[in-house]
């Protein structure tokens, strides 16, 4: 203990002895943790931190590929990443064995109110089967029936839980409610669990409707508008559920043009790929810099 008190003090007097060099490097230090902690957060949170789903290594990205578009400069970006008509997910999730259920979900824009108290929202159009394949379950009231979606359902909208808190202040009778769209007045039968998002890192639209209400699209084989998410079955590998979608997602239902095999991915893999390159660019130029600035200190 004495030796060690020692050199604590003779530490203390070199330090004071060499003030300008203390001062810069504990500047130095003091920059680059708190750079360093917040480059590594942003990493995390982008990359490697676990998706907000029970056994989210499971969820997997179901895309179609068109490889004629690999040569087209505005189009090779899109070659591999070809979403799904509606009735192409139907005959698929009938005939799949691989997931424990699939679904579909796209976004656009409803009017929401009347007269000038009128307002455009986001909204998500998603299958019935969505909740099922997230592993999740509404916080209040209950998700879309397979009978509600569906061209003659009946028009019913759930909430996300943020629009549930910030417009009707977490009013638990919310739910048997109506809103009224541009399309006709739909009833509010649930609210979504807190923070839920089908876009990593963004909040989700307000209001979710049946995709299967969708009449311009319902029928129509090539209208590719819808992507398309699975939960595989405990045992089963991307590349067995790859084999058996080629043949259900090969556009045989499409007029317009003949599918690739199918590209299915991990989830969270799927939806940081356009980030993840910069991303890991970012943490390596960040820790050169840094390294490089503790070399810098004067002795």
């Amino acid at each position: 203990m004495g030796n060690l008190l020692g050199d604590v003090r003779f530490a203390l007097r070199s330090l004071r002895r060499r003030a300008n060099f203390t001062v810069v490097a504990l500047a130095i230090l003091t920059l680059g943790v708190g750079t360093s902690t917040s480059v590594y957060s942003v990493v995390d949170g982008i990359l490697f931190r676990p998706l907000p789903f029970r056994e989210p290594e499971r969820l997997t990205a179901v895309w179609q590929t068109y490889p004629n578009w690999r040569t087209e400069p505005q189009l090779a970006r899109m070659w591999d990443r070809i979403s799904l008509s509606i009735p192409e997910f139907r005959a698929w999730r009938q005939r799949q064995r691989s997931f424990e259920d699939v679904a579909i979900w796209g976004t656009t824009r409803f009017t929401l109110g009347e007269g000038e108290a009128r307002e455009r929202v986001d909204v998500v159009r998603a299958s019935a089967s969505m909740l099922d394949v997230l592993a999740t379950k509404p916080f209040m009231g209950r998700f879309f029936s397979a009978e509600q979606d569906a061209v003659r359902g009946a028009p019913v909208t759930v909430l996300s839980y943020e629009r549930w808190e910030s417009r009707y202040a977490r009013d638990p009778s919310v739910v048997g409610k109506l809103v009224r769209f541009d399309e006709g007045p739909y009833m509010i039968i649930g609210v979504l669990p807190r923070g839920l998002s089908l876009s990593h890192g963004e909040p989700t639209a307000p209001f979710w409707v049946p995709v299967g209400q969708d009449s311009s699209n319902a029928r129509q084989s090539d209208n590719h508008r819808f992507a398309a998410l699975g939960r595989l079955k405990p045992g089963v590998t991307l590349a067995a559920a790859t084999q058996e979608s080629a043949p259900l997602l090969d556009g045989r239902a499409s007029t317009a043009w003949k599918h690739g095999v199918p590209r299915l991915q991990q989830w969270q893999e799927d939806i940081t790929r356009d980030v993840r390159n910069p991303v890991l660019l970012l943490l390596a130029t960040w820790s050169r810099c840094f390294s490089r600035r503790r070399r810098a200190i004067p002795r």
